[in-house]
């Protein structure tokens, strides 16, 4: 950048703010800051990004967990449909209770 400070001449004042406000939105330069307030900005970034991982990964977490109910209750429905098997050994195979297996037959559970 000094580089190109040094080289390039603008013919107005203003042609130069509006080239250096330009590049510091491309570059996200940074204005001159105390060391204070690089340190509250790096704690700052460091929490903001450990916050927005821990609830991505909660969020992560809570949407897998209903994607899994929500394949168990197909395949029981789908096993139901067939009549091949009880109630008990659809409990059994997907690991769920026979209240759970009667819910999803009755179609409370869908």
């Amino acid at each position: 950048m000094n580089f190109i400070r040094y080289y390039v001449k603008f013919k107005s004042e203003i042609s130069t703010q509006k080239f250096e406000t330009e590049i510091q939105t491309i570059i996200k330069y940074r204005k001159s800051m105390g060391i204070e307030e690089v340190i509250i900005q790096e704690v700052t970034d460091k929490v903001t990004k450990k916050v927005t991982l821990e609830v991505t990964n909660k969020v992560t977490l809570e949407v897998a967990e209903k994607v899994e109910m929500q394949t168990k209750i197909n395949v029981i429905q789908k096993a139901l449909a067939k009549g091949k098997y009880t109630i008990e050994d659809i409990g059994d195979l997907f690991e769920v209770s026979l209240e759970f297996v009667q819910k999803v037959k009755s179609g409370e559970i869908k």
